[in-house]
């Protein structure tokens, strides 16, 4: 990383509901400075973890941008398989899903 970064948010990761729906979506962003570490798929795995083992959720979902090819890339390197595309006021969106069973899955496998 170079500089020391000890009391700077490079970040988020986290879980929320999709707006009025009762799906459960898991939201991340990294600072463009350590974009390419694979700080988002890293924290994206831990949230997806928590979500599935600990809240014992059935299903979470992800959504990136269209343009946003990394942000697509992280959710299919979570094992999370394409389910829709949504027009917005600000673009087009591309979500994914994953469920408990295919979490526990690729956790067997070790992807």
């Amino acid at each position: 990383m170079g500089r020391d970064c000890k009391g700077f948010m490079i970040g988020f990761c986290g879980l929320s509901r999709s707006g009025t729906s009762a799906e459960i979506e898991i939201l991340y962003g990294i600072a463009p400075s350590h974009w390419g570490q694979g700080l988002a798929t890293e924290a994206a795995r831990a949230v997806l973890h928590y979500g599935f083992e600990e809240l014992r959720l059935s299903r979470i979902i992800g959504g990136a941008d269209v343009p946003n090819v990394a942000s697509l890339r992280v959710l299919e390197k979570l094992g999370m398989t394409y389910i829709q595309r949504n027009r917005t006021d600000y673009g087009e969106v591309e979500y994914f899903a994953l469920t408990r069973e295919e979490f526990v899955k690729s956790t067997r496998e070790g992807l």
